[in-house]
């Protein structure tokens, strides 16, 4: 009979994981639809900086050549430098770029949490207490067995 009762709670415990699974897999497709929108988005963003500072960066590299062309040879030989963009416009650049990618992670992941924390965390009590009812059950057990070993010695 014990048996019986332990297959009967696992099976209803199964049963009601599955149904919340399945409410996970039913806030999936919107989650991904959202997570998709904000994926976009940050791509076009990105795009769209890299574009201008690419196009920032190519002016300037031409205005120090067209310089250099009028400068000569010996002023551009005494200060190489002074022909180059400024390497500010890399920088600001490349903490561009990692703001935007960093924002888009972290949209993304709160898009995530925000629509599948409630299922998640209802299967983490159910799995709480499927492990707490278990630990009780096998301590019980294990008095009991103790008790009838200790009588029958």
């Amino acid at each position: 009979m014990n048996l019986q009762s332990l297959v009967s709670d696992v099976k209803t415990r199964v049963d009601q994981l599955t149904a919340q699974g399945q409410d996970v897999v039913k806030a999936l497709p919107d989650t991904l639809k959202q997570a998709n929108e904000i994926l976009v988005q940050g791509v076009q963003t990105l795009v769209k900086t890299e574009t201008a500072t690419a196009k920032d960066i190519y002016a300037s590299a031409k205005a120090g050549f067209d310089k250099a062309k009028v400068d000569g040879i010996k002023a551009v030989v005494s200060n190489p430098v002074g022909y180059l963009p400024t390497s500010d416009k890399f920088i600001s650049a490349f903490n561009e770029t990692v703001s935007l990618v960093s924002k888009t992670g972290d949209d993304l992941y709160q898009t995530f949490k925000s629509s599948l924390a409630p299922a998640a965390s209802e299967v983490e009590k159910e799995v709480t207490a499927a492990a707490k009812k278990a630990v009780k059950k096998v301590k019980k057990t294990a008095a009991s067995a103790k008790k009838t070993a200790a009588k029958a010695v």
